[in-house]
């Protein structure tokens, strides 16, 4: 007796997996391979993804009490430039990706609350350090063509000025 296999029976998950036995991952296609695929996007928030993945990566760096203060700053920074996104006022606010105007509008945010200076410069501080760790170096280049805009940090008091003999 002659073994008769169905043209339907090929259809079947099991038999179709061809790809299994070569140890690739299967393809539509029997007997091919699937095409390797490239990275993928960071789903709907990309900011606090990259934000998760950085604070991974510090656990190390820094005490828990500094971890605790970085992950509220970072959490209010993710709904501020999701807020701007939404506004349309930045075009993304994935750190790889972020440029001067994105920056410079988020910027512009915290001015319009009226947040301090002291303030933007630990929200920035943070920020850079973040843009930093993915490679993207615009806050720095930012500080450089733009630099009586973005926030200094003034430690104590100033000292007198020096009077001068003569």
């Amino acid at each position: 007796m002659t073994d008769f296999i169905s043209s339907s029976s090929f259809t079947s998950k099991e038999e179709t997996n061809v790809g299994e036995l070569s140890g690739k991952v299967s393809s539509v296609v029997i007997g091919r391979a699937a095409r390797p695929r490239g990275g993928r996007s960071m789903g709907r928030y990309p900011f606090q993804a990259r934000v998760n993945a950085y604070l991974e990566n510090a656990k190390n760096l820094y005490s828990k009490p500094t971890l605790d203060e970085l992950e509220r700053r970072f959490r209010r920074m993710a709904k501020d430039f999701l807020t701007l996104r939404q506004k349309g006022k930045i075009k993304n606010e994935d750190p790889l990706k972020m440029t001067e105007e994105d920056i410079l509008a988020y910027i512009g945010l915290l001015k319009a609350r009226g947040m301090k200076e002291s303030g933007l410069a630990h929200n920035l501080g943070s920020l850079r350090k973040l843009l930093l760790y993915y490679n993207n170096p615009v806050y720095d280049q930012m500080k450089v063509k733009h630099g009586k805009m973005l926030p200094r940090r003034r430690t104590g008091e100033r000292y007198p000025p020096i009077k001068e003999e003569g």
